[in-house]
């Protein structure tokens, strides 16, 4: 009886640990990130900002979309941030687990508003607001200049 109360246990932990993988990604390359469409950020450079386009589209018409940002540290680590809306509310995903540098966590929180913030010199922030946690997260910080620049060349 013992053993097999043993056996449900281990296979009921070992469950969880498969579910906690769907969150956590192992880590990819910026290639990699690109094509699979994250919309990846190195520096100033946005890749696949259509799709980041898109989910801005779907928020405002109150329809589910599921979107990736993939940021990469100086060192090349990859960050994870995972938008998940419903038609109602965002759940925002930051996972910095496979930053060397990082706190090695993976925080959760839902929030009710995405929004657009744009500097004098031409900085513009995509957030998160109204969370469950803290106000706002950042989602997305471009230099408009730079990015347009960047989107002519290529």
């Amino acid at each position: 009886m013992i053993y097999i109360l043993l056996v449900i246990v281990i296979g009921c932990y070992g469950c969880k640990q498969g579910k906690s993988e769907t969150i956590s990604q192992i880590p990819y390359e910026s290639k990699e990130a690109i094509k699979r469409g994250d919309v990846v950020q190195i520096g100033i450079t946005v890749y696949n900002f259509d799709r980041f386009n898109q989910f801005i589209t779907n928020y405002h018409k109150k329809k589910t979309d599921k979107v990736r940002i993939t940021s990469y540290t100086i060192e090349g680590d990859p960050i994870f941030i995972d938008l998940d809306y419903d038609g109602e509310t965002i759940e925002y995903i930051n996972d910095n687990s496979n930053d060397a540098y990082g706190t090695k966590e993976i925080n959760k929180v839902k929030c009710t508003k995405m929004e657009k913030k744009t500097n004098g010199q031409g900085k513009v922030e995509y957030f998160v607001s109204s969370c469950s946690k803290t106000n706002n997260y950042s989602v997305l910080s471009i230099d408009q200049r730079d990015f347009q620049y960047k989107q002519l060349k290529e």
